[in-house]
């Protein structure tokens, strides 16, 4: 009787954007030849390239505990794969490594949700680029929308493989999204991310697959959480001056999360033409505003500071729901994010009410992130599945409509003039 290998770890590489970023690439492939791990543990690599280098995938052989001076030992073999979409990709992988587990990491440039022509932090697209602006693989021909990746993923043929025994980690820039998680929580049980910027060298890969070598029975639950703790630990002791979160999060938890977030968008849309609300949000939204992208916010944070700051009872009710679904409580049974970790410079004051996990939430309408001028697409973000059953997005546009009467009243001289009817 045969028994299938308990991790395979299938990682798809959009490395086309340049001749550095496929050379990051291949370093982290370097990493992992150099782990530790046996044939109960198989890596398979997809990694688009610039030209004149093509696409390729290989299988990645480890290095059994006790044989690290074998260096005749064989690390790397090239498979065909006739097919380059991730949906291809990950479709083969399932049909060709019968496993127990699944890690699948997309990795690439990253920028959260989708944004209007926003490529490589504001470098001008390519013309010859055929998916510049969309938000993972960024300036690449292999680029994904948030809202694709979901879809993409539904179309897969996953037979009996159920959706606790598949991890997808994000190996890319600010995808720690609740967003993001919540376009793929059908297809995957738990998911991984920094919702920070990183180093385009990506996660420690000998130190991850070292992980599954030391255990190939390790839980997903518990490859997660290891995956967040190490990659915060490795940037800090080798890139200190890099401030990054990750979490490691439960999908399944996704749905009541979600449906917490849609409970509190609806109280502060009843309520938010009240002057004592509108200032709590914008206080707590000004405090929760993510390090590296200002267009996005630390959930946590955000209603940590809404529940302390509002005296009305439904929106702080709401407010603490949402930070009960993240972080498990009295009326929760575990949460959402169940293991967050920020390298050793983040700042304190953020990190200790903070859980890695963002959500959009602008200044303002212009839609601006951290480089001015280039905007959200507001049009794709609005059509997202969160977006869609939370109604955020109606929520935030009426924000920013007393925000836009606040600001004409004080240009006016009239602080008086906020929305008719507002309360107090």
């Amino acid at each position: 009787m045969t028994t299938n290998p308990s991790w395979t770890v299938a990682v798809y590489m959009v490395a086309d954007t340049g001749d550095s970023f496929y050379q990051d690439a291949m370093i982290d492939m370097g990493e992992m030849m150099s782990a530790q791990f046996d044939k109960r543990v198989r890596v398979v690599v997809h990694a688009d390239a610039p030209s004149p280098w093509q696409n390729k995938c290989w299988e990645v052989t480890g290095i059994p505990k006790g044989m690290e001076g074998e260096s005749t030992r064989k690390k790397i073999e090239e498979i065909p794969f006739d097919n380059d979409s991730l949906l291809g990709f990950v479709q083969n992988v399932v049909n060709n490594y019968k496993s127990d587990y699944y890690l699948l990491v997309l990795w690439g440039h990253g920028e959260g949700i989708d944004w209007k022509q926003k490529v490589l932090a504001g470098r001008a697209p390519s013309a010859t680029i055929q998916g510049a602006g969309k938000r993972f693989g960024i300036g690449s021909q292999g680029a994904i929308e948030v809202g694709e990746i979901g879809k993409a993923l539904a179309g897969l043929q996953l037979g009996d493989l159920r959706s606790e025994n598949v991890v997808v980690g994000f190996d890319a820039c600010l995808m720690g999204m609740v967003e993001v998680y919540y376009e793929i929580q059908k297809y995957a049980g738990w998911g991984v991310a920094a919702n920070d910027e990183i180093p385009d060298t990506g996660w420690p890969y000998r130190e991850v697959l070292n992980v599954l070598g030391k255990d190939p029975a390790t839980k997903p639950k518990n490859l997660v959480a290891s995956i967040a703790d190490i990659c915060a630990d490795w940037y800090s002791k080798n890139n200190p001056e890099c401030k990054v979160s990750f979490a490691a999060c439960d999908l399944s938890k996704g749905v009541p999360l979600v449906e917490a977030v849609r409970r509190l968008a609806g109280e502060l849309k009843g309520c938010i033409e009240q002057i004592p609300v509108y200032q709590a949000v914008r206080e707590a939204r000004d405090l929760a505003e993510d390090l590296q992208e200002r267009a996005y916010i630390d959930l946590y944070g955000f209603c940590r500071e809404l529940e302390r700051r509002t005296d009305q009872k439904l929106v702080k009710d709401a407010a603490r729901s949402v930070i009960e679904y993240i972080t498990g409580g009295e009326q929760v049974t575990g949460g959402f994010v169940l293991e967050h970790s920020f390298s050793h410079i983040y700042p304190y004051k953020f990190a200790r009410n903070a859980r890695a996990l963002s959500i959009c939430f602008p200044e303002s309408r212009s839609l601006e992130g951290s480089v001015p001028g280039i905007q959200i697409n507001w049009g794709s973000y609005k059509d997202l599945t969160f977006s869609q059953h939370t109604d955020w997005p109606s929520f935030l546009e009426q924000y920013w409509d007393i925000q836009n009467r606040r600001g004409a009243a004080a240009d006016l001289g009239k602080p008086q003039a906020l929305a008719a009817g507002a309360g107090s």
